[in-house]
């Protein structure tokens, strides 16, 4: 909890606190501070914080706390330009000098891709966002490009960013015109549980994690199966997001999930069933189960509007 209501942002900060750890002396345990780093991302209400203090944070672990912070160190994501243009990132030098500074070497950086969910005709949008992204990275940032969920690893982490850009470039939208409810709901829960088996794999990775998902829709919990029945092939449990959340949490990744504009009618025979219903309930069930991801897992979700739509950044 921060004192100057802060909230989850783009600035990339890592605190050094004293926790408690007990060990043996002269056969008692005693308490013996133990610093532990924590990385997190603050954004005030006028945008990114360059200024923020030690003073000026509380932190607890399990509702427990204060924590006492004995550092705080600012370490940028991107370097904008005050001038708003973007500008090439300086490569990065070693410093001259000895420290003990906690400096992340490098950056991990995934695009995932839910290319069963995208459609071709708004697969441009998306793929310029991911490209647009990937050109403000810094030139020792790791960046792996990813299919889900019947996809595999299209280029591992890699600091050849050219490289993962030329493979997105050839990316080939497999969403379907007007899937069914079924099928809608296989892809979601096949892409929640795959999304959490990669995260976990990101764990013992050291050093600050940034995934991106790009995908069309998630739906949320529901049944695949008349309400008396047994669950159907492809329930979509409350588990499944909670299993998302705890990988994410355990490889301290930061999650954009990113949603191309792709607004399509739900089925014209539809509106003789309830003429007062919305067109529009497919749309609304595929973002609300990616919000539902942003939100357990503490990111940010946005949704692209246009060619030129420059909500991703880093």
């Amino acid at each position: 909890m921060l004192s100057r209501m802060f909230s989850v942002g783009r600035i990339a900060c890592v605190a050094v606190l004293a926790c408690g750890l007990a060990v043996s002396v002269s056969g008692q345990k005693a308490p013996v501070a133990e610093p532990v780093a924590v990385d997190f991302f603050a954004l005030g209400p006028d945008g990114s914080v360059f200024d923020l203090r030690a003073d000026e944070i509380t932190l607890k672990i399990d509702g427990r706390g204060p924590r006492r912070i004995r550092s705080l160190q600012y370490v940028p994501l991107s370097q904008p330009d005050p001038s708003g243009l973007s500008i090439e990132p300086a490569p990065d030098l070693e410093p001259p000098f000895g420290t003990n500074a906690i400096t992340p070497d490098v950056r991990w950086v995934s695009i995932i891709v839910d290319h069963e969910s995208i459609r071709p005709g708004a697969a441009g949008n998306a793929i310029n966002a991911a490209v647009r992204f990937i050109r403000l990275l810094g030139p020792r940032d790791q960046v792996s490009y990813v299919t889900m969920p019947n996809g595999g690893v299209e280029i591992d982490f890699t600091t050849d960013h050219q490289r993962v850009i030329d493979a997105l470039r050839k990316f080939v939208a497999r969403g379907q015109r007007e899937p069914t409810e079924q099928e809608r709901s296989c892809r979601s829960r096949l892409l929640l549980n795959t999304m959490s088996a990669y995260l976990e794999g990101l764990a013992p990775v050291q050093g600050p994690k940034m995934v991106v998902l790009l995908s069309s829709g998630v739906l949320n919990p529901r049944r695949d199966a008349p309400a008396l029945g047994p669950p159907g092939p492809c329930e979509i449990r409350q588990v499944y997001f909670q299993e998302v959340s705890t990988a994410a949490s355990m490889a301290r990744a930061h999650i954009f999930v990113v949603q191309p504009d792709d607004l399509h009618m739900d089925s014209p025979r539809d509106i003789f069933v309830d003429r007062t219903a919305s067109r529009f309930s497919d749309a609304d069930e595929d973002r609300a189960g990616l919000e539902s991801i942003a939100g357990v897992t503490g990111g940010e979700f946005m949704r692209l509007v246009g060619p030129e739509d420059r909500q991703l950044t880093n």
